[in-house]
Formats: structure tokens, sequence, C-alpha cells
């Protein structure tokens, strides 16, 4: 992934998908990946007024997404499934997401609070989060 192709993604997910899922305020979490910092990354997120979460350098315990990209794969791959051609993946990927229970993506959101409290605690280090 470089600048130009996170751009594109994110231009696109943003006008089909934020407003549906946050309403028309929200601000836009990332990390500090290289991609994401990137000066037309930014110029992006200016020109559109998009607010972006300010985010310490390497912080995964907080961020939610890994714990909803763990439970995605798992359920992708259940039980050693295989696919035959990335179509047939794309179309599992996208069938479990949908499945995704709102009651464990709430459940995540309000373990922030703690997952930031358990970082300060280990001064930065990991959690088991």
């Amino acid at each position: 992934m470089n600048s130009d192709k996170y751009l594109k993604l994110i231009s696109e997910q943003m006008t089909t998908h934020a407003a549906r899922i946050s309403g028309e305020k929200f601000i836009f979490q990332q990390d500090n990946a290289a991609v994401h910092t990137a000066k037309i990354v930014k110029s992006f997120f200016n020109t559109n007024n998009i607010p972006i979460l300010k985010w310490p350098a390497r912080s995964p315990d907080i961020n939610i997404i890994g714990n909803c990209w763990g439970d995605l794969s798992r359920a992708v791959y259940a039980k050693g499934r295989q696919f035959n051609s990335v179509n047939e993946l794309k179309e599992c990927i996208t069938q479990e997401w949908e499945k995704m229970e709102q009651k464990r993506i709430q459940k995540l959101f309000k373990s922030i609070p703690k997952r930031i409290i358990s970082i300060i605690k280990n001064s930065g280090g990991s959690t088991k989060y």
C-alpha cells in the first residue's frame, strides 16, 4: 500500500460509508503509518475538513480494529477452511463482516478507557489487549 492507493481507498470509503456509520460529525482514527501521514493524505483530510484523532506512536493496544480483524479472520478460516479463488475469499470475508455483531463492536469500544489505563500503567508497553 502506498499513499496514493491509501488516499483512493479512504476517499471512496469516506464518501460511501462515513456518514452512514457515524453521522455527519465524526473523528477519523488511523495510526502513524507512513501512508497515513503522507502529505497528500494530510492534505485530503484538511481540504475536506475531516478531523483526525491524535494517535500516539506505537499504540496498537488501543485500536479495537485489531480485535475485529482477528474475529473476522477466525470466522473466515473456521475449521481450516481454504479457498479456491480470490473472489471466493472476498465473498466469504464480506459475508462474515456483515455477520459481525454490533454488540461485539460496542463491547470493544467500551473497553477503550480500560485499554488506555492499562497502557499508562505499563508505561506504554504491551497490555492484555
